[in-house]
């Protein structure tokens, strides 16, 4: 659902984050 898209998405930009910070 869309929720479930927003949650993805949500955590692959938290996975840039990470990278970025390292």
């Amino acid at each position: 659902g869309v929720r479930d898209e927003l949650l993805a998405f949500a955590g692959f930009l938290d996975l840039l984050a990470q990278e970025d910070e390292q």
